[in-house]
């Protein structure tokens, strides 16, 4: 309620000489393809978090060098956070609803100079040529509440300056706060396994020899609100009149959770040889430097090239010798190993990643080829695997179009795939049908999102 009076506050004859006004009403229903259990009636609802969503936003221009836009969506999701009985006495526990501020920013224009823009408040920043998939885009957190949108971003609160002359732009930003990524619900699994931090699959070798390691609990260390933990960087690019050259470099705090620290075992199982292992989670520092190109080629084919630098913080999981010692006591294990364990989970090497890319138009049908080096979740340079991914856009009619998708691993260890039909109906409403299918072998980057697979169907109203 208090965002909806801001914004038609900000939209009042009274505050703003110049305003528009909008929204959007929409709906979202998904079932899941996987752990369906004996029949296709066990399949479960997939929550990402826009069961229902109602937003309004507005746009204020109190002279030609003063403006402001407020955009605010209201978030129905089907999760309920009742754990006891008398919790379900309060409607939002039951329903699940969130806000969520998608942009409020002041724009001030000609800040001294002619050449200088300054935008403050909630917003997103997009860096990046390539079509869906961004290398070079770290400004903004990673949105992953729905894990198939891989280009999505977390606006935040930040400070954006734009010094422009002609073609050329300079752009600055700073995020005085570090924020975390808005990871999936359900459906996909990012966490590290037990076999790969404690078992056979790690550097633990036989320390944990006849123990079985029942769960593994990540536990979150969220940045602190210091200086040491502001980001900040700046973008050089130049608009010409065949293609777009752009160079860029940020600082700051991964937004994907990295495993760091001490391990501690939280508790026994039926047994001293079933154990919980609770796994430190932080957020490490990151630079990254890119560089972007963007043109016509030939045969009206249009091309780019997104490339980046990745210098990440070196991060490891080691065993708690204090714990260790007590094990040993105990009989668990043996002895305490020497030297302590410990599994490198980031090596702290610098490694490239990118993506090259064609499109072309026929008619009615679009085409995009684009090759990805080093998936999101690939994080040091031993685990980078090359992507082909193929989107055509086929337009059916003047209110039906067909977009297709696929995103697979070179080397045929997995496959993302989507199709969605999508109905415009009176110029206002988009009807939606589609799904996602993810095959992929055990071990592999997209092994982690099968459980995204899905149909879907949805509803969006603009006004």
């Amino acid at each position: 309620m208090v965002a909806l009076l801001a914004i038609a506050a900000l939209a009042s004859p009274a505050w703003a000489v110049d305003a528009d006004v909008g929204g959007h009403l929409g709906t979202h229903l998904r079932f899941a393809l996987r752990d369906c259990g004996e029949g296709a009636g066990d399949c479960p609802l997939l929550d990402y978090g826009d069961t229902a969503v109602v937003g309004g936003w507005a746009r204020a221009s109190l002279n030609a060098r003063s403006h402001a836009r407020l955009a605010v969506d209201l978030r129905l999701h089907h999760a309920v956070d009742a754990e006891l009985m008398e919790e379900t006495t309060d409607p939002m526990a039951v329903l699940g609803a969130s806000w969520r501020i998608q942009e409020a920013v002041i724009d001030l224009r000609e800040l001294g100079l002619q050449a200088l823009d300054l935008e403050l408040g909630v917003q997103r920043v997009p860096w990046g040529v390539a079509d869906g998939l961004h290398v070079v885009d770290r400004v903004n957190p990673w949105d992953l509440e729905n894990p198939l949108a891989l280009d999505a971003r977390l606006p935040v609160p930040m400070a954006r300056a734009l010094l422009h002359k002609g073609g050329v732009q300079l752009e600055g930003v700073w995020t005085p706060m570090a924020w975390p990524a808005v990871l999936p619900r359900q459906g996909v699994e990012l966490l590290p396994g037990a076999d790969e931090m404690v078992g056979d699959g790690s550097d633990f070798g036989e320390t944990f020899d006849g123990v079985s390691v029942n769960e593994i609990e990540a536990r979150i260390e969220p940045p602190e609100r210091t200086l040491d933990n502001m980001g900040g960087g700046a973008r050089l690019s130049w608009a010409a009149a065949r293609g777009d050259l752009a160079v860029s470099y940020f600082h700051g705090r991964d937004s994907l959770p990295q495993a760091d620290g001490e391990m501690i075992i939280t508790g026994f199982q039926t047994s001293d040889s079933r154990v919980d292992v609770a796994v430190p989670m932080r957020y490490p520092v990151v630079d990254v430097a890119g560089v972007e190109a963007r043109g016509e080629l030939i045969a009206d084919i249009g091309g780019w090239v997104e490339a980046a630098v990745v210098f990440p913080e070196r991060t490891a999981a080691r065993a708690s010798a204090t714990q260790l010692e007590a094990l040993e006591r105990l009989g668990t294990i043996d002895a305490v190993p020497d030297p302590i364990p410990k599994v490198v989970t980031q090596d702290g090497q610098p490694y490239p990643t990118w993506v090259v890319g064609l499109d072309r138009g026929f008619g009615r049908v679009y085409l995009n080829l684009q090759w990805l080096h080093g998936f999101p979740t690939e994080r040091q340079r031993s685990e980078l695997e090359d992507y082909a991914s193929v989107a055509a856009r086929i337009t059916l009619s003047d209110t039906v179009l067909l977009s297709l998708r696929a995103l697979g691993d070179v080397r045929g260890a997995g496959v993302l795939a989507t199709a969605d039909l999508e109905l415009l109906h009176a110029d206002a409403a988009a009807i939606v049908v589609g799904g996602a299918w993810v095959q992929a072998v055990e071990g592999s980057s997209l092994y982690s999102f099968r459980g995204a697979s899905q149909i879907h169907s949805g509803v969006t109203l603009e006004f």
